[in-house]
């Protein structure tokens, strides 16, 4: 839950225990890179998930110590309470923007609108302030304008368009979003997660 009048929560609350968490951006994508991976089952998942967001060591084997069930419930909140930041839209229509493939994008836009270097926050940017600041990237940035060439319908043809038809078909095509096939993008990943672990969880 995000709210600018409390302070981010750091810790989950599991069997009536306060586990401390390490929210930093790049720790949740390796997270969401661990879910959307389906050569590794759910155990493996909950392990990489817990060592990654969990950095204490005491606190990682008290959690290997709860029941299945347990840790079932306690991978759910975390996604629908820390990481799910909104709704995703990436099942509807063509996609338009990919984490991995628009990185340099990505970090171009951060460093421009908000003078953050992504790699020195590498450990230290929470997840939900990275999701709020990606959210609120406006116009202006080389990520924005290519988000508009890949989202802009291409004119029906006349005579007077046909070198405009042609700069953005060429355009289209050099910023193309290579296809995730047979591994889907992060973003539809994330689309279906949440309810997925919450199936999972209730099994």
């Amino acid at each position: 839950m995000f709210s600018v009048n409390e302070p981010l929560k750091e810790y989950l609350e599991v069997d009536g225990r306060r586990v401390p968490l390490c929210l930093s951006f790049d720790r949740v994508l390796t997270v969401c890179d661990a879910w959307a991976d389906d050569g590794l089952d759910e155990n493996e998942k909950i392990a990489i998930t817990f060592k990654l967001l969990v950095p204490k060591p005491r606190f990682r084997r008290w959690l290997a110590r709860r029941s299945a069930e347990t840790l079932g419930a306690a991978v759910t909140t975390l996604f629908k309470d820390y990481i799910d930041t909104g709704p995703h839209s990436a099942r509807k229509g063509p996609r338009a923007f990919d984490l991995k493939q628009d990185a340099p994008f990505l970090y171009a836009a951060f460093r421009q609108i908000y003078g953050v270097d992504l790699f020195m926050e590498q450990g230290r940017l929470d997840w939900r302030t990275f999701s709020a600041m990606l959210a609120g990237l406006p116009a202006g940035t080389r990520l924005s304008e290519i988000i508009d060439i890949r989202t802009r319908e291409i004119p029906k043809p006349d005579k007077y368009n046909a070198k405009e038809r042609r700069a953005l078909i060429e355009a289209k095509s050099f910023y193309r979003l290579r296809p995730e096939k047979p591994v889907e993008s992060m973003q539809n990943k994330l689309a279906d997660l949440f309810g997925e672990l919450e199936t999972w969880a209730k099994s």
